[in-house]
């Protein structure tokens, strides 16, 4: 759990670590396995804006160019 989190911040997480579970348990997985998959996925998601600020940081040249590998313009896409 990250410290700096408000209050809303770790409401809006916690219900939708709620939520997923309900999902995963209701696709049939046991209550422990959906609790841990629910909060490996909430977790993951919190975590992604900071992942690519630092990315974005650290190396940009870089970023820059995995963001025109993924989304090539299209003169560059084969026909």
């Amino acid at each position: 759990m990250i410290l700096d989190d408000t209050s809303l911040e770790f409401d809006m997480f916690e219900d939708a670590r709620q939520k997923l579970c309900q999902v995963f348990m209701l696709e049939g997985h046991l209550r422990r396995d959906a609790e841990r998959l629910a909060f490996y996925v909430v977790q993951g998601v919190r975590d992604v804006p900071r992942f690519l600020v630092i990315v974005a940081e650290k190396v940009p040249k870089t970023v820059k160019r995995f963001c025109n590998f993924c989304n090539p313009s299209s003169e560059m896409r084969p026909g």
